[in-house]
């Protein structure tokens, strides 16, 4: 059995995943670390009652060291990374799941890959799309294609106040994004790409990448003040074929309102998954007996994408 610790308390840790760990039958919650959050923030969430702490000292207090068994899953934003790591290694802890990115530059992802593997840890990076049936048939439905041409991903919807607070465009849903085009194949990063941003604001992002090796033109969009949410990646070939995957699954209290779908010369399959579980499923099985997981190596491509794409 794993046993694991929340690092943050924001609206994915409370509302989100917490709730599929709980659903998850090989691992148990041990509680909840987070130096800001009140325990009152809590209450009527899955957190609620579990043993709340401030630092990794006090939950070494309350716990004792960590073991084998420990898993710290970092819900926070890239910048807190480092910060909230280095305690945590410090009492003893080995096993972690980090947010994605890891960071929006060279630099910054550096820092982090040089402690992960001077520290020895074992990572798991929380990426859901990678594990996604979803991803899957998209891959299977752009083998169908001859040469693609035009890639148009549109990944947008509003962010309140407080979430523009914390997250950039670069932050909260290029990295979805990156992630399809990487798992699909449909992009596969090279330094002679050419990266144009025909738009940019502090909630707004539009780029365009030419292929440096095929005739491939992917079209980015994300907008954090948009009316609609939508989650939208659109391939077309040269004779006319496109193929559209929406990646919109809406689940309240656990229940699907929407599952996401994949449309293929008109024919359109709904794919009944819900991927964050899908995610935490894999993530425990790969930190309880070995099996595959996305771990730090294997996403970094992804990674390098986004600093390149940020520039």
């Amino acid at each position: 059995m794993i046993r694991v610790t929340i690092v943050g308390a924001g609206h994915y840790a409370r509302s989100i995943v917490t709730r599929k760990y709980v659903e998850c039958p090989n691992c148990s919650l041990q509680g909840v670390i987070s130096p800001r959050t009140c325990s009152e923030r809590l209450a009527g969430t899955p957190l609620e009652g579990l043993p709340f702490v401030r630092t990794a000292a006090e939950w070494r207090e309350l716990h004792g060291p960590p073991t084998e068994h420990d898993l710290f899953d970092l819900c926070i934003h890239p910048h807190a990374i480092l910060p909230a790591m280095q305690p945590l290694v410090e009492i003893g802890a080995h096993a972690f799941v980090l947010p994605k990115p890891l960071a929006t530059t060279a630099a910054g992802l550096g820092e982090i890959v040089r402690f992960v593997r001077d520290s020895g840890l074992r990572v798991a990076v929380a990426s859901q799309w990678h594990y996604s049936m979803v991803t899957a048939k998209l891959r299977e439905a752009v083998g169908s294609l001859t040469e693609p041409l035009c890639v148009e991903a549109d990944f947008s919807q509003r962010f309140s106040s407080d979430q523009l607070r914390h997250y950039t465009p670069y932050t909260a849903l290029l990295p979805h994004m990156a992630q399809i085009l990487h798992s699909t194949g449909l992009w596969r990063h090279d330094p002679g790409d050419r990266i144009v941003k025909e738009d940019e604001t502090a909630t707004r992002l539009r780029i365009r990448v030419g292929s440096a090796t095929t005739r491939l033109e992917i079209r980015l969009h994300t907008d954090l003040q948009a009316g609609e949410r939508r989650r939208v990646i659109t391939v077309k070939d040269a004779t006319g074929r496109q193929v559209t995957a929406d990646f919109l699954g809406v689940f309240r209290d656990g229940t699907a309102e929407k599952y996401p779908a994949i449309e293929t010369d008109g024919c359109r399959e709904q794919i009944l998954e819900d991927n964050i579980a899908v995610m935490i499923r894999r993530e425990i099985a790969g930190f309880l007996d070995g099996a595959a997981y996305l771990d730090l190596d294997h996403y970094l491509p992804v990674n390098a994408m986004l600093v390149a794409l940020r520039g």
